[in-house]
């Protein structure tokens, strides 16, 4: 089951401040180890992002009239999938 908008943007800022803190260390762990951890972190982290980029989106798009038919589609979703997963971002509902 694919997680909520709100858990992704959660577990984005979880690892980012797990990369400021010491909390996780790869000095055992072989360069080739270390750099591909890096790049999944940060790749998390910018999906995070994105996602929060997504919710003002589609925020903005109901805020000026834009229907659900029209989001849904953008999201590569039907448009009740799009309605169920944006819906407390929509506030006009």
């Amino acid at each position: 089951m694919p997680r909520s908008t709100t858990d992704i943007i959660r577990h984005a800022e979880e690892l980012a401040d797990l990369i400021e803190s010491d909390d996780v260390t790869l000095d055992r762990a072989p360069p080739e180890v270390a750099r591909a951890y890096k790049e999944l972190l940060a790749a998390v982290i910018e999906r995070g992002k994105a996602e929060e980029d997504v919710m003002r989106a589609v925020a903005e798009l109901r805020r000026v009239g834009g229907s659900w038919n029209l989001i849904g589609p953008a999201l590569g979703v039907s448009r009740q999938s799009a309605r169920e997963r944006y819906a407390l971002v929509d506030e006009s509902d």
